[in-house]
């Protein structure tokens, strides 16, 4: 809906409105603005996200432990990976 009353505004096909040149500036380039302070708003959010990640010490050493033995069975297997 917003869409269309934006579209309808900047086309103004009836000639209905006489917007001043700011105005019809504004009106051209206000998706353009809500496209970018979306993309902002979502780069924030996701930052914030990571800032405020906490870590899980029971996953470190679960995933510790993985790590451990998929270098063992390489190793059997003939492939040396700690360099």
């Amino acid at each position: 809906m917003r869409v269309l009353i934006w579209f309808m505004l900047y086309l103004d096909p009836l000639q209905h409105f006489h917007f001043t040149q700011p105005v019809t500036d504004v009106l051209e380039t206000f998706p353009l603005w809500i496209l970018v302070s979306l993309g902002a708003y979502a780069l924030g959010s996701i930052g914030l996200s990571l800032m405020c990640f906490n870590t899980c010490p029971e996953a470190v050493v679960a995933l510790s432990e993985d790590i451990r033995q998929a270098k063992a069975d390489l190793w059997e297997k003939g492939l040396d990976i700690d360099h």
